[in-house]
């Protein structure tokens, strides 16, 4: 069987799993207990967990108390299920009470290990039973990652009309068989793409008492008696560079003294330009905020009392928050912190540019669940950083965001 097709049945299974689980709820109940769960059927990736809540309801005519249990039995081992409480008291008759279970699944887990399991529940003064059956299934999941390695690093330099060999390591990062498409690509020369950006001034030389012109870096040419010198002048009036530009940020930037190498950059132009920035280990946008809206910080001073106009204010985040969930706290402070900043930004007439981080090799195994691998982060990074974009626009402001995670 071909790779497609096993993985088209691998999904098709999935699906029909799916599509019947709502009618497999399997219930063997005694008529004074009813039992009922808000998930029959619980699908999940490795490294990801999920609630199931068990409704209990007392068709006795007595005040109750249950024990809760759990079968495990036709669970495989990758699957890890916890009772909340172990029994559920004090239940009016023809009321209801609810309990939780937390069902979560091991990293490395493929669809072979889907399961079931179930809960009983017994009340123990008239001794009986009622017991409910939950599905489980894993989740296909598809993820690739691309590794090269050489002595002379990533960035290779091959002399036109030669062939050279390259080993790259192609890794499945998902949970099934998988087929790799790969493709290749060439990126232009930067370093002479820098080299030959001058200011346009070339010294040409001519015959006679006339003038030379000369283009760019070329040759001025004269006509006339004797010899004569010309010099020729041209400016590259397509690309405007910025003069100023502020960072906020952590060690992503200090480390790599990114605000040292983009001045460089930009001067190598022949055109002055002045980058600063302000940093901290760990730093969060919340905290930016907090400086700038701080009178007397050097982080306020420096963007609204030192004299310049800063063309951009390049704003970057602490390493993990931008990919965590919306309605984690701290997304939402640094989201709402971001808001402000654009203000800020907005109101000394410069423009907000998010800079982009990029995930960890590996992932963090601080977060597995959602940073179980490098695509996995830097995927929820992407997302992050656009919905901050998205937050701090207006239909009178631009941000912008460079993808600085994407290129890395």
């Amino acid at each position: 069987m071909s790779k497609p097709a096993g993985r088209a049945l691998t999904f098709v299974a999935i699906l029909l799993i799916a599509s019947i689980s709502p009618l497999a709820s399997i219930a063997s109940a005694h008529p004074s207990i009813e039992l009922s769960v808000d998930k029959s059927h619980v699908v999940l990736q490795g490294g990801y967990s999920e609630n199931v809540t068990l409704t209990i309801h007392n068709n006795g005519s007595s005040i109750e108390s249950y024990n809760i249990t759990l079968d495990l039995s036709n669970l495989p081992s990758v699957w890890n299920v916890t009772s909340v409480n172990d029994t559920v008291g004090n239940v009016l008759p023809t009321f209801s009470a609810d309990t939780t279970f937390i069902v979560r699944l091991d990293t490395g887990a493929v669809p072979t290990d889907s399961g079931s399991f179930e809960i009983m529940v017994t009340e123990p003064d008239a001794d009986v039973s009622s017991n409910i059956t939950v599905y489980t299934s894993v989740e296909p999941s598809f993820a690739t990652s691309v590794s090269f390695s050489s002595m002379s690093g990533p960035l290779q330099q091959v002399t036109a009309g030669i062939s050279s060999n390259y080993t790259v390591d192609i890794w499945n990062d998902g949970n099934v068989e998988d087929t790799v498409l790969l493709d290749v690509d060439s990126e232009p020369d930067l370093a002479a793409f820098w080299s030959n950006i001058t200011n346009g001034t070339g010294t040409g030389n001519g015959t006679g008492n006339g003038t030379g012109n000369g283009t760019g870096n070329g040759t001025g040419n004269g006509t006339g008696n004797g010899t004569g010198n010309g010099t020729g002048n041209q400016s590259n009036t397509s690309i405007s560079y910025p003069s100023n530009v502020l960072m906020y940020g952590n060690s992503y930037i200090y480390t790599q003294n990114l605000d040292s190498i983009i001045e460089n950059m930009f001067n190598v132009t022949g055109q002055h330009n002045n980058t600063e920035a302000l940093t901290g280990g760990g730093m969060i946008l919340s905290q930016h905020w907090d400086n700038v809206n701080s009178s007397g910080d050097s982080w306020n001073t420096t963007l609204r009392d030192n004299g310049e106009t800063w063309d951009f204010v390049v704003i970057q985040d602490q390493s993990q928050i931008p990919g965590f969930n919306r309605t984690n706290a701290n997304w939402i402070t640094d989201k709402d912190a971001a808001v402000n900043l654009a203000q800020a930004i907005d109101y000394e007439n410069s423009q907000a540019m998010l800079m982009m981080t990029w995930g960890r090799r590996t992932g963090d195994v601080t977060y597995p669940s959602i940073y179980g691998s490098f695509t996995w982060m830097q995927d929820r990074l992407e997302s992050g950083y656009i919905d901050f974009r998205d937050n701090m626009s207006t239909p009178s402001r631009d941000v912008w965001i460079a993808p600085v995670g994407l290129a890395y």
